[in-house]
Parts: C-alpha cells; structure tokens; sequence
C-alpha cells in the first residue's frame, strides 16, 4: 500500500471515496446484517465509505514532520475542530504484529459499556459489539516498549495520566455505534477514581494493529467521513472543548461494522491533568495548541529536504 504525502492525502476527488483503500464495495443498510444494526442510520452506513476530506485553511497543517529520536514523525491532520490527526507509520510493522499477536493469546471477553449517568455500571449492548481485555502499561515487553515509545514520539502529552491499554478485536459483524469517549456523570459524587485523580479523558490514542478486508473504518458522523488507517498507524483526537473542558461535540465516532476479516487495535485513554498546561494556550482565547502536537519542538524537515511523492510502506 502507498500513502501520499499532502497531493492524495486531501485529493478531492470527482467520484465518491477518493482517498482509496481498494476496491471496497460501499456501505449500505441493505447489504448486511448484524446484531445492533439499529443503531447505524442509513446515512452512518454511507459515511463509513466517505473518504474524501476537505482542505484546510492552513495547508502547513496539511501533511506535517517533526524529529524524535532521529527519526521524522510523519503527521496527516484531518481536522482541527476537534483536532484528529493519523501519525502515520507510528510503529514499526514488526511491532505492531507483536503487539496483535500477543492480544490475541489473551483471554478476549464480550465487551460491554458504561452509563456514567446512571449507576456506572457495565452492561452488555447491542450498540457494541467487540471483543477485548485491558493491559496494563508495562505488562509485557512489547506493551512496555510502544507505551514509552508513543511517550517519547508524542511529548506533548503526559502518558503517565493514561488509562491502561484497551485491547479490541472485531469479527465479521463486529462494531460499534457512533459514541463519545468523553465521559458523562451526573455529578462530582459519582465520579470514578480516573476522574477524582486524573479527570476527564482529552485524547484517545488509537494504535491500528489489524485492519479489515472490508470495512471496519472508523467513523466521524459530524466531520462526514471515516478514516481508513493501516497497520502500524496511529489515530489520536481530542475529546474535549479547551474553552469549557466540556464535551467536543465533534468527537462523536464510531467503529464501521466489519464485512470481511477483523480488525485489531489498542486504545489509551489520556486523561487531562498532567497535560492540560503543556497542551492549552491563551494567545488566540483559550484552544489546545495544534503546533505543541504536530511540531513539539518546532523541529522541521531540513530546507533541502523534499518530500517525496510516494512513501512505500513496509509489507
């Protein structure tokens, strides 16, 4: 697979789905069947198969680069109201396999959600239908290696503050309807103890370790279009209004539901203590620093430096 730097990753294209990934037939209502189909709107089912993102205002926010380690962070932004940027190639291919292959020896149980509004209590929905188990930060060498390797690769936020990997894997059939990761309580009496100490979630670091033959994109119903990453790529959006702290009513996604193969991925879930003063900025009235993620330490490519056309991946 190839990825193209700024020319296809925003190609506007005449024909529905110009950021290709194949030759994947499109999502409709009528083609599949699934437990918790209800929850997917025809016009859900059309945008997990919208693959042609607006241009920005900024085009240096387009495709950006910066050093770590010696090595360039490749950075795509697809939106900055919520910021969603994919870092593309995040993890070595190699590891990325690791990492699936040692979910995948775990016990993966049903996965249920949780209304924080009610009585906090987990119950089992159609509205997800996924397989997973948590793993702690440090559990086992690779988990331990990518957690300090995402540290080091994205300094602006503290990692230390992040819930414990979340570890999805989705079947034929599997998905998940569009949701918020921001978490909703009825008040300070309810809170959990991540909320008491660390509050509330502002990103979520989505680490793409298996994709789909067909389907399985995740999607952003208010932005109008799915993101299609590959393996080894990284995911990673904002959740809240740095105005308020409220909840980013833009964040809204969901997971595709799957129509050939599964998918795998691993999620943390950054709280925002220790990242709100390195990450907000006042100068523009109050907003989180989209140049503190993409450019950390404003390092940018040399003045002679081209970027090529085309990257080839790693097969």
């Amino acid at each position: 697979m190839l990825w193209l730097c700024i020319s296809a990753f925003f190609q506007i294209a005449t024909s529905h789905g110009g950021h290709s990934h194949g030759d994947e037939p499109s999502l409709k209502s009528a083609d599949i069947d699934f437990i918790g189909k209800s929850y997917w709107s025809e016009s859900y089912f059309e945008r997990c198969d919208q693959r042609v993102f607006e241009l920005h205002d900024n085009p240096a926010y387009i495709c950006a680069r910066f050093m770590i380690d010696y090595s360039w962070v490749d950075v795509e932004v697809l939106s900055k109201d919520p910021i969603l940027v994919v870092f593309h190639k995040f993890f070595a291919l190699h590891d990325a396999l690791e990492f699936r292959k040692y979910i995948h020896q775990k016990e993966l149980k049903a996965m249920s959600v949780v209304d924080h509004e009610k009585d906090s209590q987990s119950t089992m929905h159609d509205s997800r239908r996924a397989n997973g188990t948590w793993l702690t930060h440090h559990e086992n060498d690779i988990t331990s290696k990518l957690f300090n390797f995402a540290q080091r690769r994205i300094p602006t936020l503290n990692f230390d503050a992040a819930e414990q990997w979340h570890a999805l894997s989705y079947q034929p059939g599997g998905h998940y309807a569009p949701h918020f990761d921001f978490l909703d309580y009825p008040n300070a009496d309810s809170w959990d103890w991540w909320m008491k100490e660390h509050g509330q979630r502002l990103a979520t670091f989505l680490a793409v370790l298996e994709t789909a033959e067909q389907g399985g994109g995740t999607l952003f119903p208010e932005l109008s279009y799915a993101v299609h990453p590959e393996v080894g790529d990284v995911m990673l959006w904002l959740n809240m209004e740095a105005e308020n702290l409220d909840k980013a009513n833009k964040s809204l996604h969901g997971a595709c539901p799957i129509l050939k193969g599964q998918k795998t991925a691993a999620t943390l879930w950054i709280r925002i203590s220790a990242s709100f003063h390195s990450f907000k900025t006042s100068r523009d009235g109050p907003t989180f620093n989209i140049t503190q993620l993409i450019r950390p330490y404003g390092i940018r490519p040399p003045d002679n430096y081209a970027p090529p056309d085309k990257v080839q991946r790693q097969e």
